[in-house]
């Protein structure tokens, strides 16, 4: 019954901290210019108090490189990006169809993320949106798996990102994430957004689970001169796999 109660009471304060935070976009501003100062460090209180209601612990592994970065990071739920941005804040590149969720869209519109439609060709010009933030001295994070993935792997990186770095000049800082099962290997069975999987039940399940730890690894990741985008993604995207395959060993 107390689990029950827990979850329910997550749920509702989940469904007015959102509001809550769109409207502290509305008053400091962050509708004009996301990437005020002040508009960060709101940000940042707002989304480490969200991970708290949802009953996450965090863990870090590494250290974030110090330069403003496009950093390229393996994907499991829609929880990443709050997560991360609660740690280290970025701009994120999202599906476009997130743009059409109530309250969130307007929401992650206010935290400076760029969205792309898929299969529309619209990378290209993301890149050079993404090398200009860069350039003015803030970060961003990308999924270049382009999808989330059930935890077990690492779905192959789609190289058309790393050109960021290649051809722009970006610095660049890998990232892995991961929910680990408290229970024994692999990922914990509730964390993961994917299949027909609604916003909502995901949700409700993380609001029901217990014992929900996130390890964030910041890899000591650089690439080497003259490497391709192909080339780099290939390499980059070993390191994450190889890293998550660990979580999956029978313990």
């Amino acid at each position: 019954m107390l689990p029950m109660i827990i979850a329910l009471l997550r749920i509702v304060f989940v469904f007015l901290w959102i509001p809550f935070g769109l409207f502290l976009g509305i008053i400091f501003l962050a509708w004009v210019n996301p990437f005020y100062p002040h508009v960060l460090v709101i940000e940042q209180w707002w989304l480490r108090q969200l991970v708290r209601i949802l009953g996450f612990k965090i863990q870090v592994e590494g250290q974030t490189i110090q330069q403003d970065h496009i950093a390229m990071i393996n994907h499991i739920t829609w929880m990443d990006p709050l997560i991360l941005s609660s740690q280290k804040v970025r701009s994120y590149l999202v599906k476009a169809e997130v743009q059409s969720w109530p309250v969130i869209g307007e929401l992650v519109k206010m935290m400076g993320c760029l969205f792309i439609q898929r299969g529309k060709g619209q990378v290209y010009e993301r890149l050079e949106q993404i090398s200009q933030i860069i350039h003015n001295g803030h970060s961003v994070g990308v999924f270049p798996e382009a999808t989330t993935s059930d935890g077990s792997h690492v779905i192959p990186f789609a190289s058309p990102l790393f050109r960021v770095v290649s051809e722009k000049q970006c610095p660049l800082q890998l990232v892995g994430i991961y929910y680990p099962n408290p229970n024994g290997s692999g990922v914990h069975p509730a964390i993961p957004f994917i299949g027909e999987q609604s916003f909502v039940e995901n949700l409700v399940n993380i609001a029901k689970a217990s014992n929900k730890t996130v390890i964030i690894r910041y890899f000591d990741f650089t690439p080497e001169p003259g490497e391709t985008a192909e080339t780099l993604a290939h390499r980059a995207y070993s390191v994450i796999n190889d890293w998550v395959a660990n979580f999956n060993e029978p313990q």
